[in-house]
């Protein structure tokens, strides 16, 4: 970054939470995007991820465990469009994502709905 954008301005104080959401979602896509590009995301060998990580990948946002949880519900979606499926499980604390009716194993044997 050569200079700090325009939109750090002091007069836009009152929308930095705003840009704080829109950030912490970008550094989401692109983890998700690495993710979906690994090796063992394509062979299948691994379509989750940690939630607990995933905060701890991005320790100077401070992101609270259900603010994470709402981020990836909207992401989520963005997702779908694109014709993958989600899910939460283990507890919400791990988010999974998929090709449709390729279900990973451990979603299938889930005990959560009990």
């Amino acid at each position: 970054m050569k200079f700090f954008p325009k939109k750090l301005h002091v007069q836009n104080l009152d929308q930095f939470s705003k840009s704080r959401i829109d950030r912490i979602k970008a550094y989401f896509r692109k983890y998700i995007y690495e993710l979906m590009l690994s090796k063992d995301f394509i062979s299948g060998l691994s379509r989750c991820i940690d939630l607990t990580e995933l905060i701890n990948t991005f320790p100077t946002f401070h992101i609270s465990t259900t603010e994470c949880h709402q981020l990836l519900s909207e992401l989520s979606k963005e997702l779908q469009e694109l014709g993958w499926e989600t899910q939460f499980a283990l507890h919400n604390t791990a988010f999974f994502i998929y090709p449709p009716n390729d279900k990973p194993r451990l979603l299938k044997n889930s005990f959560e709905e009990f």
